[in-house]
């Protein structure tokens, strides 16, 4: 079952503290462009984890939601489902988003199917800041990263990755349920929450053979390394070059890691 179709069944909450965030969804999710994204898309969000958020933020202009109103959301094996609605700010580069998880765990615990932030997080070129006061208040007072500016630095590279030339592998085709959602407004309920899937060769991965030290071309053994995603500007255009893998080759020296740091193209 995807999150957006558990929301729906979310719908008649009355004792949650999410109830203000369950009813929000189930208002915008049928007016929004919805996707469910493949595990290799979120394989590179994580890869792109190191970067710093100011840089992140720097990039904001490019990370631009696919619709006004975007539902997007996707599953990890053992990790639950995970989803965001997001709003695009109006006449300003950022936007606003809610959270959503479903976690196994969590339910037995609680007994709510489904938690979310209290209030939307908005994302602009100064940072991010929480709507809801008490969330405000304790954002970032546990333990490790602030989950608030994770989620927002998650968003903004799956953003990047999105608006990115990279090659769409798959777009599956969306359903036909004109009748079907026709017939569920009469009866005074929301259209099917249908999510297309698509697929993006974002990684551009080499399979290397390590052990066995495939060689190259002039024999020697294949050194591989880690690049992470950053722009690309080339005769006046800038675009996004996704995270991969790069192999060594002949007498260059040793591969060392190297951080990439986005810069303003405002000559400004």
């Amino acid at each position: 079952m995807t999150l957006a179709k558990l929301i729906y069944r979310c719908r008649d909450w009355r004792d949650s503290p999410f109830v203000e965030g369950i009813t929000r969804a189930n208002d915008l999710i049928p007016d929004a462009g919805r996707f469910i994204v493949d595990q290799s898309v979120m394989d590179a969000v994580q890869r792109m984890e190191k970067t710093p958020f100011a840089d992140l933020l720097r990039a904001l202009d490019h990370a631009r939601p696919p619709f006004p109103l975007t539902w997007i959301e996707w599953s990890s094996p053992g990790g639950g489902h995970l989803g965001y609605l997001v709003e695009q700010a109006q006449d300003t580069s950022g936007f606003a988003f809610r959270q959503f998880l479903h976690a196994l765990q969590i339910e037995r615990a609680t007994g709510w199917p489904v938690v979310c932030t209290l209030g939307r997080i908005h994302v602009d070129p100064s940072g991010f800041r929480c709507e809801n006061v008490a969330e405000a208040a304790t954002s970032g007072n546990g333990p490790g990263p602030n989950p608030h500016e994770q989620a927002s630095a998650d968003l903004i590279s799956m953003f990047l990755i999105i608006n990115s030339p990279s090659r769409v592998v798959t777009i599956d085709a969306a359903p036909d349920t004109q009748r079907a959602d026709a017939r569920r407004v009469a009866e005074g309920r929301p259209p099917l929450p249908n999510l297309r899937r698509i697929r993006l060769d974002v990684a551009r991965l080499r399979q290397v053979d390590i052990d066995d030290g495939v060689p190259q071309a002039d024999g020697r053994p294949r050194a591989e390394h880690f690049v992470r995603g950053h722009f690309k500007f080339r005769n006046g255009r800038m675009w996004w070059w996704s995270p991969h893998i790069r192999n060594q080759a002949g007498d260059e020296p040793v591969a060392l890691p190297r951080d990439y740091q986005v810069v303003s193209s405002d000559p400004g």
